[in-house]
């Protein structure tokens, strides 16, 4: 099935994968002044607060009259870009390019 993912969804994803991983998930930002702020579902309250903490998950720019306002988007679908920068950024948080290397290069060898 092909059913769209949203930031607050990949906010929990990556934030229950670093937990199950034992990586810091402590922290915590606060978004309560981005615009969608209010739209946070309550199951990923907590999840958001630490993926936008630590920079997982940022406010998406838009210009409105000249005025820059950004807006958390929790319940808009994650795009491939932002899917991809937010992978980017959870390797780059938890040193995990070398393992992720590794992995590439055994299963490489494993299948091919």
């Amino acid at each position: 099935v092909s059913t769209p993912v949203t930031r607050q969804q990949l906010a929990t994803f990556f934030y229950n994968y670093a937990e199950y991983k034992g990586f810091d998930t402590e922290t915590r930002g606060d978004y309560s002044d981005l615009a969608g702020a209010d739209q946070v579902a309550s199951y990923a309250a907590e999840t958001m607060k630490w993926a936008y903490g630590t920079g997982l998950i940022t406010g998406s720019a838009t210009t409105v009259n000249g005025v820059t306002v950004y807006d958390l988007k929790p319940t808009g679908t994650a795009t491939r870009a932002q899917m991809a920068s937010i992978l980017q950024r959870f390797c780059e948080g938890n040193n995990l390019y070398e393992t992720v290397i590794k992995e590439y290069c055994r299963l490489w060898k494993e299948f091919y």
